[in-house]
């Protein structure tokens, strides 16, 4: 069962040794490479979105947006996982897509939040709170 969430920029997540009882989730701006992760960790989700927030959204034709299936594909990608022991979250700074993707996740798992984490993309945070609670009331009913 997932108990942990870590929040990372890019270059430390390079640099780590995966571990097969974690996941992750790698994102990363869509012209830039992907995240060049360890072999050995147990799954990797990626994701590739601009972290621009909400007052670019009616510039959408330039920018590529965090969206609802993103969201949706996280909280899948969640459920499929739950029995490794943790979830590690990247974005190139880790510091606003990253942080904010853990918050929507540790509601979804109803765990703590770690205080570290900073608010994050806004945008991000919105969608993946919207998604998280449709998510969890579709399944308690």
């Amino acid at each position: 069962m997932i108990t942990e969430i870590k929040v990372s920029n890019q270059a430390d997540a390079q640099d780590m040794l995966g571990y097969s009882n974690w996941c992750v989730i790698s994102i990363t701006d869509p012209e830039k490479p992907l995240a060049d992760l360890s072999k050995d960790w147990g799954s990797i989700l990626r994701l590739q979105f601009h972290d621009k927030d909400e007052e670019f959204l009616s510039k959408l034709g330039l920018w590529t947006m965090f969206s609802p299936e993103m969201a949706r594909a996280c909280i899948s990608y969640i459920e499929n996982n739950k029995s490794k022991d943790g979830v590690l979250i990247h974005c190139f700074a880790g510091a606003s897509r990253s942080p904010a993707l853990a918050k929507g996740l540790a509601r979804l798992l109803s765990i703590s939040q770690n205080s570290g984490w900073n608010t994050g993309n806004k945008l991000v945070l919105k969608i993946m709170f919207e998604e998280v609670d449709r998510y969890k009331t579709k399944k308690d009913t």
